[in-house]
């Protein structure tokens, strides 16, 4: 299978969440956060947060309340650090 798009940098993908009103704290927490998760997995973690009735900037929340809600793997990357 041939695929059509293209990767994004890691700071493309800042960009389009921006212009899409995803908010951050910072850029740096941003690209952190896209490196270990990529774009697409980010993104389905906004759908709780999403305005469907306003196409342009369909994020209304921060970067740090979708982390709040905890991506799957948090409680396991949370011991990991802790033995580590």
């Amino acid at each position: 299978m041939k695929y059509s798009k293209l990767p994004i940098t890691i700071e493309s993908q800042i960009i389009k969440f921006k212009s899409r009103g995803l908010k951050f704290s910072n850029d740096i927490d941003a690209a952190i956060t896209l490196s270990n998760i990529n774009y697409y997995r980010l993104r389905a973690y906004t759908y709780p947060f999403q305005n469907n009735l306003d196409i342009k900037q369909p994020f209304k929340c921060y970067l740090a309340h979708i982390k709040e809600m905890g991506f799957p793997n948090n409680w396991l990357n949370e011991q990991l650090w802790d033995v580590i």
